[in-house]
């Protein structure tokens, strides 16, 4: 959300959608996302750039297809990029077991506790 207000202070619209429900939604929950981005921006009139971060970077094609406003461009934060055709895991299988023993009623911890308290600092002096 603090990119979304930095853009709006900036005098632009930025629309963050819902997904709220996703996680609890039938397999395979990624699905629901497309519909949750398209009611989101169901008022818009003007073209719309599709910004997705770390693994809803690899949804921005398939939101992009959804949507009924015309999308100008993708951005990838900290993504990988989706494959042009077929399938794409969200991770390694190591990683996701990694994953899947620090969830705790199917819901991660916090982020920053994924990769432990010295993490950060390596990464940003």
């Amino acid at each position: 959300m603090p990119v979304a207000r930095e853009l709006e202070r900036r005098g632009r619209v930025a629309v963050v959608p819902s997904l709220l429900g996703v996680a609890e939604a039938p397999e395979p929950q990624w699905r629901h996302v497309p519909a949750a981005v398209c009611v989101a921006t169901s008022d818009l009139q003007q073209r719309v750039v599709l910004v997705g971060h770390s693994g809803a970077g690899l949804l921005l094609p398939v939101i992009a297809d959804a949507l009924d406003v015309e999308v100008a461009g993708l951005v990838f934060v900290d993504s990988r990029l989706p494959p042009p055709a077929g399938r794409s895991p969200l991770g390694a299988p190591e990683f996701i077991e990694q994953l899947r023993a620090m969830a705790t009623d199917g819901l991660l911890p916090t982020w920053s506790r994924w990769f432990g308290p010295d993490a950060m600092r390596e990464l940003v002096s």
